[in-house]
């Protein structure tokens, strides 16, 4: 009986001893803690990589005349390179000018042309630069008076 008590009192101590973090006879080795590391993520779409945002200002033209309209960019720092924008306007409206950003400029300037046809509308701006993630787009708000 002494020797069976001695034997499991011993049992006992070992498996303690080993759940506690120390080290295990059977010659299983204990689990390493698990490291996470984190990276930028650089993928080309979707993300906050190579974001541009739009701004632009609203118009008032009358109809066979012009108005003019600033157009802002807001680029995050990886969109160093030129802007190109192109228009979309509605029937009766045109755009001239302000086809580029460029590098070292955050605005531009263009002139919306009213046809004596034309009706208040939109005209949809859309902005791409060869280090951006995706597009821009906004719409410029164009109210065409009769006089």
């Amino acid at each position: 009986m002494r020797k069976l008590l001695a034997f499991l009192t011993m049992a006992g101590l070992m498996s303690f001893g080993i759940g506690c973090g120390g080290t295990p006879t059977t010659g299983t080795k204990r689990a390493e803690p698990t490291k996470t590391t984190s990276a930028k993520k650089t993928t080309t779409n979707g993300d906050m990589k190579g974001m541009i945002t739009l701004t632009v200002d609203k118009a008032d033209v009358v109809k066979g005349r012009e108005a003019k309209v600033t157009i802002k960019v807001k680029r995050d720092l990886e969109v160093k390179g030129a802007i190109t924008l192109t228009y979309d306007p509605s029937d009766g409206l045109s755009v001239e000018g302000g086809a580029t950003i460029p590098a070292d400029k955050d605005e531009t300037e263009a002139t919306i042309k009213a046809d004596k046809t034309a009706k208040s509308g939109s005209i949809t701006v859309t902005a791409t630069a060869a280090d951006a993630a995706k597009p821009a787009t906004a719409k410029i708000a164009v109210t065409v008076k009769d006089k």
